[in-house]
């Protein structure tokens, strides 16, 4: 797990997306090491220790599995924590028995709930929190193909912005919210949770579905940059994208109108988002079928994560929390059986502040919102992420009801 934060002290997470990246080397305060400093502390031990007398200092054993202990851990050890808790109620699923005579993969991620509460011996009961049915390879070789073609001529454009994007592209993030490695070294610390949540999920979607890049389709692809060896749908920088922006808006700006503010933080950070996915086919390394199921896991991850992490509850002005719980996830099924030459928008798959249904091209159910939604119980909350978020969510006291 690629966390960045190994040992920078507080502000490490902040290393590769802060406007301050050179704090990332040591954090502020943090102890330098080499071995001339190991021989150094070794030698000044012998000299002051003085008669040996065992233990002479108090400790009190915290409780298990307390949530404030988090605060004691460095970084990415509290990263490897948040991980396994998120994926300890999820699994995966070929859906042989929903098969169609296409034969086309269809795969589920699933959200899995104890049949009796703190009892996993008790078995689990399963929903489909997003599931993807593979297009034809027909549709990759012909109308998707040829939309990158299009594509390909805004490549000197933008490529700074591709270039800077190869990795996580969290700074683009950043610059729109604000972020700063000390004044907000935990809303950047859950964003990077977010993003590795995002990523594992996606890859294992890839894995999956098994699509082929664009480059195996044309040699006139020719990609402006390295070709990643793995598979094309879902794209990860659509699914990390995604999932960040609708984090990050529900974190810093909750409001129910606060999407409808024009220019305000939620359009543009979900405009930067389909901006970041869009460079990925303007640089030929994804279809734009890849991005519109990207988009959609993502905005559904993101919506789950914050459910994983105790919902919408945040500073209440009066020392503690709200106890907003946002519960109810609403799931998603990407079908791209029909996809032909559709394009990927943003405003298509998210208006208003909302998720929203989308039809291709060929007038066929590219993406579906079923009404049951998806009970994230308490019991499934994560501790250690709703301590994440609790942090998070006290730096930004002044943009809870504010015009931002």
């Amino acid at each position: 797990m690629p966390f960045s934060t190994g040992a920078t002290g507080a502000t490490g997470a902040t290393g590769a997306t802060g406007a301050t990246g050179a704090t990332g080397a040591a954090g502020p305060g943090g102890r330098a090491f080499s071995p001339g400093i190991s021989l150094g502390v070794t030698i000044a031990r012998d000299g002051i220790i003085g008669p040996w007398a065992g233990c002479n200092r108090e400790v009190t054993a915290a409780p298990p599995n307390w949530p404030e202990n988090m605060a004691q851990w460095p970084v990415w050890a509290r990263g490897y924590v948040i991980q396994t808790d998120l994926l300890s109620r999820m699994a995966f699923a070929d859906r042989p028995e929903q098969a169609t005579d296409d034969n086309l993969p269809h795969f589920a991620v699933l959200h899995l709930t104890e049949r009796a509460s703190g009892n996993p011996l008790a078995g689990y009961d399963c929903s489909a929190l997003a599931s993807f049915r593979r297009p034809d390879t027909t549709d990759f070789s012909t109308r998707q193909l040829d939309l990158i073609n299009v594509y390909a001529e805004l490549r000197l454009d933008r490529a700074p912005e591709v270039l800077n994007q190869t990795g996580f592209p969290a700074h683009f993030h950043g610059v729109i919210a604000g972020l700063h490695p000390v004044r907000t070294r935990y809303t950047l610390e859950l964003m990077e949770m977010a993003q590795l949540f995002a990523t594992g999920i996606a890859q294992r979607v890839k894995h999956a579905l098994a699509c082929k890049r664009p480059d195996m389709y044309s040699t006139q692809i020719q990609p402006m940059i390295p070709m990643p060896g793995h598979g094309t749908l879902p794209s990860g920088h659509a699914t990390e994208a995604f999932t960040v922006a609708r984090v990050l808006a529900l974190l810093i700006d909750d409001r129910p109108d606060g999407a409808k503010l024009k220019q305000g933080f939620q359009d543009q950070i979900m405009h930067q988002a389909e901006r970041i996915a869009v460079n990925r086919t303007i640089a030929g390394v994804h279809f734009p079928v890849d991005s519109i199921a990207g988009a959609m896991l993502g905005l559904t991850l993101g919506e789950y994560f914050i459910a994983r992490a105790g919902g919408l509850g945040g500073p209440d002005g009066a020392g503690g929390f709200t106890k907003t719980i946002a519960e109810q996830v609403r799931p998603a099924q990407f079908d791209g059986r029909r996809v032909g030459d559709t394009d990927f928008h943003m405003i298509d798959l998210f208006s208003e502040g909302e998720r929203t249904s989308l039809k291709s091209v060929l007038d066929a159910d590219l993406i579906t919102l079923p009404d049951a939604a998806i009970k994230v119980d308490r019991d499934c909350v994560s501790a250690p992420l709703q301590w994440l978020w609790r942090r998070a969510k006290e730096e930004w006291p002044d943009r809870r009801g504010s015009d931002m």
